[in-house]
């Protein structure tokens, strides 16, 4: 019982880099932060969803993100080594944390389209509307 009552004391100083390990604790299920160089870190942790609805969550939010900045499409890593090899995806990387699911993205903001890039709008749109039938 200590080390988790030490832990739910310790979450809110830590920095975010630092508090991967207690996502759990977080109270909204994604965050963002700028980095590591252009690239924006996407980051969701869910509870009581599938880890299916996790990956459309992150996905949205990774749209969101983009359309706050006015940009019409992004790239979409799974990893950083991904991200330096240019190996896009259509989907993020989900996995389980503390019996939950878990997704993590890289994304890459651009003014036009290119090779495997996803659109803003349009995930948006089909995003927004798959999520709602599913509730």
């Amino acid at each position: 019982m200590a080390p988790l009552v030490l832990a739910l004391a310790l979450a809110p100083c830590l920095p975010a880099k630092s508090n991967d390990a207690l996502a759990f604790l977080r109270p909204a299920p994604y965050w963002e932060e700028q980095g590591p160089g252009r690239l924006i870190t996407v980051r969701y942790h869910g509870r009581h969803v599938t880890m299916h609805r996790a990956g459309l969550e992150t996905l949205l939010r990774c749209a969101q993100i983009a359309a706050q900045a006015n940009k019409p499409y992004f790239a979409l890593y799974q990893s950083l080594p991904d991200a330096l090899a240019d190996k896009r995806s259509a989907a993020p990387q989900v996995t389980t944390l503390v019996q939950r699911p878990s997704a993590l993205a890289y994304i890459l903001l651009e003014d036009a389209p290119g090779p495997g890039l996803l659109s803003t709008a349009q995930l948006l749109r089909e995003l927004e509307a798959q999520l709602k039938e599913d509730q």
